[in-house]
């Protein structure tokens, strides 16, 4: 969780591919994390092909909340 909060701050290359294989982590916290690290890291429109193809998978109640909290308006 730490190491993608702060990959989400800094970025770099490859952090986003990094942060993209968390998406399907067991853990939700780890999950959650990769979420807003990606709304950070990817332009809008990778961001909402990312959460097209993962948020309908997605269980977790919280997971959840990250993926709808980083929508982009309109």
């Amino acid at each position: 969780r730490n190491v993608l909060i702060a990959l989400g701050n800094v970025g770099g290359d490859g952090a986003a591919e990094a942060v993209g294989e968390r998406l399907t982590d067991a853990n939700p916290l780890v999950r959650g994390a990769a979420v807003w690290a990606l709304s950070r890291l990817l332009p809008a429109g990778a961001f909402a092909d990312m959460r097209t193809r993962h948020m309908p998978r997605e269980t977790d109640s919280h997971v959840l909340d990250e993926w709808t909290a980083t929508e982009t308006p309109g």
